[in-house]
């Protein structure tokens, strides 16, 4: 863990990595701690890394906003408040910026709330001037208009009003993304803790209890499902499925076969790969819908993030609005921000996990 610290090229220096694995060391020379909270942590900052930082990115935004809404409630001075409506706004461009990394852009949907990005520049410009001028109440107001309108944006996948059939086909894939998410994570949990410090490794894992294997032959069946559901998508997509979904695919069948057999950490091993692949899948399948829109006859529009940005690589060909989905992905940041201050005001945690939690909260 040290030397993984020393060399922040290998996690892009993300700050909160570092502090996870320094905070891992730090709990493991004390000799004294809490496995499954150790596990926890370390767990969470690999599925940070893999997940590209998009629910950092969620989260930093929510704190950021709410972080303006204390200062307003606290009477903070005009400076306070216009530095914190420009972290209020890098945040929402970090969080963009976050989909747009991970393949994910806007498709409108029967509910979806037309969003001009002129109407976000200028609601962040309102924000803006009205710190400066100290009218708290109008800004109190206008920072529940840009709550309820965060509350309708997340990441969708790209598409256009034409893409019924091929957005069917995405939220299919991300259904899929998220019970193979939810699979590895029991996977994980099964897992048999590392040896204490001066035990010597065992050969080989300890035979797991009657419900363990019980638990494990449910989710072989569950996993076989989700592959054969996978399977059968391909062959509606009424054409070739990315490579990355067959390996995908592959991984799974692995995967079911190691649950049966009660190897959870090969099974966690194959599970994660089917996971990566599927969204290498994904990313496939929106870089191709938005290739194809492009090049029709009527000019199609190219993927977008909810801020009406063309994802990288893709030509921008404006219509004047950007759809976006409504959905509660800002309910999850508020959950884990909540679960944040939860841990920190808990006196049974180990004191290192305790200042490195109130370390977190203070930045916010």
């Amino acid at each position: 863990l040290r030397l993984l610290a020393a060399e922040p090229e290998l996690f892009d220096g993300d700050k909160r990595v570092f502090l996870a694995l320094s905070l891992a060391r730090r709990i493991l020379a004390a000799g004294s701690f809490d496995r499954a909270e150790l596990r926890d942590l370390l767990w969470n900052a690999a599925t940070r890394l893999d997940d590209g930082g998009l629910p950092a990115a969620e989260l930093e935004l929510e704190l950021a906003r709410h972080e303006l809404e204390q200062a307003v409630a606290d009477g903070a001075s005009a400076q306070r408040l216009a530095e914190l409506v420009d972290r209020v706004e890098a945040a929402l461009d970090r969080w963009l910026t976050a989909m747009a990394e991970n393949g994910i852009a806007a498709v409108p949907s029967p509910e979806a709330k037309v969003v001009g990005e002129d109407e976000l520049a200028e609601m962040l410009e309102s924000l803006r001037n009205l710190a400066e001028t100290g009218d708290r109440d109008a800004l109190r107001r206008r920072l529940a208009d840009l709550a309820a309108l965060l509350a309708e944006m997340g990441p969708v996948q790209a598409g256009a009003a034409g893409d019924g059939a091929a957005a069917k086909t995405m939220a299919e894939l991300r259904d899929i993304a998220r019970h193979q998410q939810e699979l590895l994570d029991r996977s994980f949990r099964r897992m048999p803790p590392p040896a204490e410090d001066g035990e010597q490794a065992v050969a080989k894992p300890a035979k797991p209890s009657a419900a363990e294997q019980a638990g494990g032959r449910r989710d072989a069946r569950a996993q076989k499902a989700l592959r054969d559901t996978l399977k059968q998508l391909g062959k509606e997509m009424g054409e070739e499925p990315p490579q990355s979904l067959d390996d995908a695919a592959g991984s799974m069948a692995g995967a079911a076969a190691s649950l049966g057999q009660g190897d959870w950490p090969l099974a966690a091993e194959q599970q994660a790969e089917a996971l990566r692949r599927l969204k290498d899948g994904a990313r496939e399948m929106v870089e191709k819908m938005a290739a194809a829109r492009g090049q029709g006859k009527s000019g199609g529009l190219a993927a977008r993030d909810p801020f009406g940005r063309t994802l990288q690589g893709q030509t921008h060909r404006d219509d004047g609005s950007t759809k976006v989905q409504g959905q509660s992905e800002m309910r999850r940041a508020r959950e884990i921000l909540d679960e944040l201050r939860r841990r920190a005001g808990d006196p049974r945690r180990p004191d290192a996990e305790l200042d490195y939690l109130r370390r977190l909260l203070k930045q916010f």
